[in-house]
């Protein structure tokens, strides 16, 4: 597909590699796609992450873990979007974001469940492992195609698309916690939660811009400069919030004698903190 302008322009500028991206700014119907496709996947990423947060104390119930064990296959969650992160923009850059959004999806509506019902420690692990690459997936692929969304569009949109993740944290946590509280099996949440993060999918699926990526560049770069510095203070950031995901609710259960179908509470309000800065004014 191509463009063209008037007779006096040049011909290199008649036509374009990237062609669905030059008649974007034009395209309002291409463009608006694009951005419902973007805050979909922001917002399965939140809410991806944010279900698990209700669900720990009644996993380590039924593991009968003490702190030790637990703490050791919570790591797991960290080490999955370790993994998941470099790989998800290998695959981006090899095709395109749209794929890699589907494929986190789809880990995260297998791992939901699992992580609901499942009564090894190795499966707990492994299940934690898996919904840590596929949120690691969604956030990578979600973040590059927002950035060439935003770039389409000519205007800041980034700030906004991030907040859709606070959000589906938000209704992830309360919505897990509101199905416990009246009576709902952690189990059947979690699979209410799948099928959610399948419908958002589905809609989403068709609306991704076809990007054309360099498919020289590397797919691992070393970090250097200011990107070390930023990292590091990422890297504290999102400790901090794993910390509060991962062992909030044992606090709240263990410490403070909250009731177990209420203790993604405390997960809420902090997304529901992060939701109130995550738009612009």
């Amino acid at each position: 597909m191509t463009t063209s302008f008037d007779q006096g322009k040049t011909k290199d500028s008649i036509q374009h590699s990237s062609s669905e991206m030059t008649v974007l700014g034009e395209n309002n119907s291409l463009l608006s796609r694009a951005k419902l496709s973007t805050r979909l996947a922001f917002f399965m990423g939140g809410f991806g992450i944010a279900c698990w947060a209700p669900m720990v104390p009644f996993a380590q119930q039924r593991l009968q873990a003490d702190s030790s064990l637990l703490g050791s296959i919570l790591l797991c969650l960290g080490l999955g979007a370790l993994l998941g992160m470099p790989a998800c923009g290998g695959l981006v850059a090899r095709k395109g974001p749209r794929i890699a959004v589907i494929s986190g999806a789809a880990g995260l509506i297998i791992a939901l469940p699992l992580l609901a019902s499942v009564t090894s420690p190795l499966l707990m692990a492994l299940s934690l492992l898996l919904l840590g690459a596929s949120v690691g997936a969604v956030d990578v692929a979600a973040n590059i195609h927002g950035t060439e969304v935003q770039n389409a569009a000519g205007t800041p949109l980034m700030s906004g698309f991030h907040g859709l993740y606070s959000i589906g944290g938000l209704c992830g946590a309360s919505g897990m916690t509101l199905a416990i509280a009246a009576g709902l099996s952690v189990t059947m949440a979690a699979c209410v939660a799948s099928g959610l993060i399948f419908i958002a999918v589905i809609i989403a699926a068709s609306r991704f811009l076809t990007i054309n990526m360099d498919v020289h560049h590397p797919v691992i770069v070393i970090p250097r400069g200011i990107v070390i510095v930023i990292g590091f203070l990422l890297f504290t950031i999102f400790m901090a919030e794993g910390a509060i995901l991962d062992w909030g609710g044992i606090l709240l259960t263990q410490i403070k004698g909250v009731d177990v179908s209420i203790s993604g509470s405390g997960f809420n309000n902090q997304q529901a903190c992060r939701g109130c800065h995550g738009f612009p004014l």
